[in-house]
This record gives C-alpha cells, sequence and structure tokens, in this order.
C-alpha cells in the first residue's frame, strides 16, 4: 500500500507533515523542535504577588509578554463575535456610579426605600386594608390625628384626604425627608425621632386639640413597650388604631385562665376597652414579616376605668406577680413585704379574700384590684 507524499516511516516525518499543513506551526516551530508550553498561572496566584489569572471581561495581563496570550477579543470565536461582552458595574464612588434619585422625584423615590432591619419596617402594601384602616379612623370634633411610623406615606395619603391636620411621627430620617417633599404644611405636620421618647402631651398642646386619636403600623420590635407609652398618656389620647402581631392582638383582648393572659392584658384592660377589628395576612407587606397582623382598636378613658386606691401600687404588684407568671401568688408576691414574710402574704390573702395558692393568670381585673388594695391597706406596696 502506498503512503502519502512527504510521509515517512520516521516521526521528524510525520511531524514535517503536519507542520506544511500548519504555516504558523511551522513558522513558530521549527521541524524536530517541541514547542514551549506556557504555564498558566493559577486563581490564587495575585493573592501572594505573582501575576494574576486572565480577566474575562478585559485583557490578559500576560497579553504583553513573550509567548504570552493577547487580548480576549483576539481569541473570540466567530460564533460570538457579534455578541455583547459583558461589563462589571462601576464602583459605588467612581464617576460612572449612579446617582441616587433626587427627593422631588416623590413617590417613584420613596417606593425606591430600602426596608431597614433596626426599625423592624414592614410597609403595609394592600390597598384594601389601607383603606379600611383609614375609614376606622373618623376623628372627632377637637381630636387631633397622629400617625405612628408613616413610612412610605400610604397610609398618609388616604388619611389626609379625609382629616383637617394631622401629625405624623418617623424616627427613619431618610422617610422624613422624602415625605417633606409632598408635605401640606397646612395639614401635615412631620415630627422626626422616637414615638417612645415624644411627649404626646405636649404635641396635642402644640396642635391645639382636645383629644388625640393614635393610628399607625406599629413596629414590631416596640409593640409592647408603645402600648404601655400610650398608656402613661391615656389622659390625652381618645383612641389609637392600630396594626400589631397577631400574637399581642389575642392577649389585648385576652380573658382570665386563658394561655394568652398576660400583663399587656390586665394594665390595658384598667386604661381602655379593646377590640378586635382587621385580620391582615402578611402576604399584605413589604417585606413579607413572619407572622400574621391584625388591627385593634383601644378606647382610652380619662381616668381608670375601675376604682383603685392607689395606681401605683396596683402597677407594682401585677408587674410582679406576671413577672413570675408560672408561680403561686404566695411565692411571687413575697418581694413585696421580705419583712413581712408568709404572716404579711396571709394577712394580704385574708383582707383581699384570693387564695394565694393560685397562679397570676387565673386572676381576674376585679380580683387584682381587691389585692391591690388590700396591699394598700397593710402599708407594704413598695416592691
Amino acid at each position: 500500500m502506498e503512503r502519502p507524499c512527504g510521509v515517512g516511516g520516521g516521526s521528524g516525518t510525520i511531524r514535517a507533515f503536519f507542520a506544511s499543513l500548519c504555516p504558523l506551526s511551522a513558522g513558530s516551530f521549527p521541524v524536530g523542535a517541541r514547542p514551549r508550553r506556557v504555564r498558566r498561572p493559577s486563581r490564587s496566584a495575585s493573592l501572594f504577588g505573582k501575576p494574576a489569572r486572565e480577566n474575562r471581561r478585559g485583557p490578559s495581563r500576560l497579553g504583553n509578554r513573550p509567548g504570552g496570550r493577547g487580548p480576549r477579543a483576539q481569541c473570540q470565536s466567530a460564533v460570538g463575535a457579534d455578541r455583547p461582552v459583558a461589563r462589571l458595574a462601576p464602583r459605588r464612588n467612581s464617576p460612572d456610579a449612579p446617582t441616587r434619585p433626587q427627593l422631588g422625584e416623590g413617590a417613584t423615590v420613596i417606593n425606591a426605600h430600602r426596608p431597614r432591619l433596626r426599625f423592624a419596617q414592614h410597609f403595609l402594601v394592600a390597598r384594601g386594608v389601607i383603606e379600611a384602616i383609614a375609614g376606622l379612623v373618623r376623628p372627632a370634633a377637637g381630636e387631633v390625628v397622629v400617625e405612628i411610623g408613616p413610612g412610605r406615606g400610604a397610609l398618609t395619603e388616604v388619611l389626609l384626604a379625609g382629616v383637617d391636620r394631622l401629625v405624623a411621627v418617623e424616627i427613619d430620617r431618610d422617610l422624613v425627608a422624602l415625605l417633606r417633599t409632598r408635605q401640606d404644611e397646612h395639614k401635615l405636620r412631620l415630627i422626626e425621632g422616637d414615638i417612645l421618647q415624644v411627649d404626646l402631651g405636649e404635641v396635642l398642646r402644640d396642635a391645639g386639640g382636645c383629644r388625640l386619636l393614635i393610628v399607625g403600623n406599629l413596629p414590631y420590635n416596640i409593640t409592647a413597650p408603645l402600648i404601655f407609652h400610650l398608656l402613661a398618656h391615656a389622659d390625652c389620647i381618645s383612641r389609637a388604631i392600630v396594626m400589631v402581631q397577631r400574637e399581642v392582638a389575642r392577649r389585648l383582648v385576652a380573658s382570665p385562665g386563658s394561655k394568652d393572659y398576660s400583663l399587656l392584658s390586665v394594665l390595658v384592660a384598667m386604661r381602655a376597652e379593646v377590640e378586635m377589628r382587621l385580620q391582615v395576612e402578611r402576604d399584605c407587606f413589604r417585606p413579607v414579616p413572619a407572622v400574621d397582623s391584625s388591627v385593634v382598636e383601644l378606647r382610652f378613658a380619662p381616668k381608670p376605668r375601675y376604682a383603685v386606691q392607689d395606681v401605683d401600687c396596683f402597677d407594682r404588684l401585677v408587674r410582679r406577680a406576671f413577672g413570675q407568671r408560672r408561680k403561686m401568688l404566695r411565692n411571687s408576691l413575697l418581694g413585696l413585704n421580705p419583712e413581712g414574710g408568709r404572716p404579711w402574704l396571709e394577712a394580704l390573702g385574708q383582707q383581699a379574700g384570693i387564695e394565694l395558692t393560685r397562679r397570676p393568670e387565673e386572676l381576674s381585673l376585679a380580683e387584682f384590684i381587691r389585692l391591690s388594695d388590700a396591699c394598700s391597706h397593710l402599708g407594704k406596696d413598695r416592691p
């Protein structure tokens, strides 16, 4: 059998044959010479001061060295030659970085605000729920509406359409700056600060009204302290229509003996009537929280709803009892008068007509009032 022309039996003849088919190889590597192998740098080489690996989005650092690879574009195949090359995003402080939206862009800017976890921000986006909450407000003559945490202003806009004046308290300074761009100075007053540090009595005096009507989506991380803050200003608040976690809403309306009956249940019942208004699912918020929510209405009384000899004594006794809610009252209330000890506790139970082997979650509001009055009568009400 005849062999192809120029192809012999030796390895040199075979190498010469293939070199004639590839002029580039023939010009670069003489016949009989082994081509030099260029070692490619490792990925971690740049970490130790060595040449970095080729950047896939730009020319290689090895392109200008003898024997190195050229720019990426020269090695691009014909199939992907017309495809756009991906680019890295510009650095945050570079001149090419996109600028932040200006305040005057209104609603688009507010909707672009990223929620801050430290403020427990979950913005209500369901239009039907927003309108339902606004429909519950209905301020009476002389009432000043105060919105806690207006956020992006979704509820604020609806409230402004139905009230003569609105006070909004917001802790996020970025949202305050954005809300000022849509502020009507005749109807809306913005207060930047922590609602727990705001004197609601002073807000009422500045507004020139008779009572405050509180509304808002309460931050989940301060719900209980905020409700206690409202109780401390119950003399200047008529109603509060607030969104809270469903667990907190159950505690607000819980009855004695239930698992949700707590310190919050007793102290709120002393100053306000509570009614469940709306059930709100978690997917009505952005970002979506881990719990469902409820809208409750609290109708405050200027004075305690039930007669009690000493309001401060009542507050201390209830807090101490629920501080150890799984213990019997004879143990949890022992700290009220350590010097009197067990004999003093027996006298307290006898005067109040309450068996102290019961637990605090079993006592009604009226029974706590009897215990408080008996404690005040014995003269040892200090923890």
